[in-house]
């Protein structure tokens, strides 16, 4: 299943360079969160800013339904 992550940068047509370019992460790092690591506490936090509020930490958290938005 896609992680939330993969899901929300592939709808909004963004690399993995663009996206961790608008949180402040390398495309190592954001390849990292899509294959299950836990975003720091500031990180989660321009994530859900960026997104407005679409990707929570909860969807990184092992175990978070892929389905959750």
């Amino acid at each position: 299943m896609e992680h939330p992550l993969t899901r929300y940068r592939r709808d909004q047509k963004l690399t993995l360079e663009a996206f961790g370019a608008l949180v402040g992460a390398s495309k190592s790092t954001v390849l990292k969160w899509e294959r299950g690591a836990m975003p720091r506490r500031g990180a989660c936090e321009r994530i859900f800013a960026v997104t407005g509020g679409r990707l929570r930490r909860t969807d990184f958290a092992r175990g978070a339904s892929t389905e959750a938005a």
